[in-house]
């Protein structure tokens, strides 16, 4: 044992130069790799300690600490070794390796234990997968939310101008029977005979705003509507709307011809059979204006996408209001004698969006015009009647 009052006292033992044979050479190899050692065992403890300082977030911090302290104690045993050669302080040597190996075994004791926690810490490679997950369904959760918001605020819009176009529309024929109404009061009040005529109109505008409201109600049944999706014969769909408006179409002298494949598809049959009526509906009243038009009905499928056409061969819609057609309540020429409440060309607009097609208008004037809805097929057989795919 020595006493801690003569640590520095180097009079017991020589200098390492003068201990033994050595080289030059092989000396300050020594020298010079233990003064090395010792600079990178000084600043691996800095680095580690500028890491723990910042980041907050660190699992067990005291391992760190630990390494630190154990790091800057065996450097400081190698620049002790570096001034042997000089300074034989061989107590101050042994105190400082003493002091490393105290720190190195308890590292080793604070790290056992938590050697379990450490392991069962996610890898780097698994955080990163699931922060790529977390990140990918974060945006998709946003994108969802982003095209909620503007679906709604389509929905929004819609509703607004639809409960704009409603208090126009349907309250010209509130007013129109208001005011018969006021003059049969005043004919009744002074002694005259009511006139029937009178009568007579306030029961056809009380009968065309029910039809209006009817018409509205099934427009907005299809804005909420799910699709139902089902196989079915499309000629035979075709057929079957054609027959539906037999009576208008002969009672208009029009002529319906259908030129359509017997095929197998899959799509929403209601609202495919709804679509094609309003625009063979519309053909008839609007688009055959003398006897003895004819009505071309059109239909083929390509890429698993369905187009049905309906010809008119009429006056034709100008270029400058075809935009229009496909809105809510609106008549071209109001003025017309025809029965009809502006919905039957929207509600069309609105099948082919729910089913996630589109409709389109080529007109020309005098030389009719042509609806045209295009509608992607869900998988389906596909068949058709003479064995050809």
């Amino acid at each position: 044992m020595f006493d801690l009052f003569d640590l520095f006292d180097t009079s017991d033992f020589p200098a390492r130069w003068t201990c033994g044979n050595w080289s030059a050479p092989h000396g300050w190899m020594h020298i010079v790799s233990d003064v090395l050692i010792w600079g990178a065992y000084m600043t691996i403890p800095l680095v580690l300690a500028y890491f723990v300082a910042r980041r907050k977030d660190l699992p067990f911090p005291a391992i760190f600490w630990l390494f630190c302290a154990f790091i800057f104690a065996c450097g400081t045993t190698h620049l002790i070794d570096a001034m042997l050669f000089w300074w034989p302080a061989y107590r101050v040597s042994g105190i400082a390796k003493a002091t490393t190996a105290l720190v190195s075994w308890a590292t080793v004791i604070a790290l056992v234990p938590i050697m379990p926690k450490a392991l069962s810490l996610p890898g780097l490679e698994k955080v990163n997968t699931e922060l790529r997950l977390e990140v990918a369904q974060r945006t998709k959760a946003q994108r969802t939310a982003a095209a909620q918001a503007q679906q709604l605020r389509r929905a929004n819009e819609e509703m607004d101008g639809l409960f704009a176009i409603v208090r126009h529309d349907l309250g010209q024929p509130v007013v129109g029977v208001r005011n018969l109404l006021q003059v049969l009061r005043e004919q009744i009040a002074s002694g005259k005979s009511p006139q029937l005529d009178y009568v007579d109109l306030c029961i056809n505008e009380c009968s065309h705003m029910q039809q209006m409201l009817s018409d509205l109600s099934a427009y907005n049944h299809l804005r909420s509507a799910p699709a139902r999706l089902n196989d079915f014969e499309l000629r035979k769909m075709v057929d079957t709307t054609v027959q539906m408006y037999r009576k208008q179409i002969e009672q208009a002298g029009v002529r319906v011809v259908v030129t359509v494949p017997e095929t197998r598809i899959r799509t929403d049959e209601t609202l495919l059979h709804k679509a094609l009526g309003n625009l063979i509906e519309n053909a008839v009243k609007y688009g055959c204006p003398e006897p003895g038009c004819t009505i071309e009905l059109t239909g083929h499928i390509e890429d698993d996408y369905l187009t049905l056409s309906v010809r008119d061969h009429g006056s034709g819609i100008p270029a400058d209001v075809q935009d229009q057609v496909f809105e809510l309540f609106v008549r071209l020429d109001p003025t017309s004698d025809k029965p009809g409440t502006g919905i039957g060309l929207a509600s069309v607009k609105q099948i082919a969006q729910r089913l996630g097609g589109s409709i389109t208008l080529q007109s020309s004037p005098g030389q009719g015009a042509t609806f045209t809805l295009r509608l992607p097929l869900a998988q389906s057989a596909m068949v058709e009647a003479n064995g050809l795919v």
